[in-house]
């Protein structure tokens, strides 16, 4: 089961806002290469997504 992003504890919405910022800059600097003309893949976009389910499944298993 995959874990989903409402259901993140009141207690960590420093941690969820921090994430939120986070996913936003890449999404804009992704929009930005792009308009560049420079060719992106999703390696970031992956990267965080997996760094955050990481975090649920600790936070799960506590």
């Amino acid at each position: 089961m995959i874990p989903s992003l409402f259901a993140w504890p009141m207690e960590d919405s420093l941690e969820l806002n921090v994430f939120m910022k986070t996913i936003s800059v890449v999404i804009m600097t992704k929009l930005t290469e792009n308009r560049r003309g420079v060719s992106i893949n999703n390696d970031s976009l992956v990267t965080i997504s997996s760094l955050l389910f990481i975090l649920f499944y600790q936070r799960q298993q506590k």
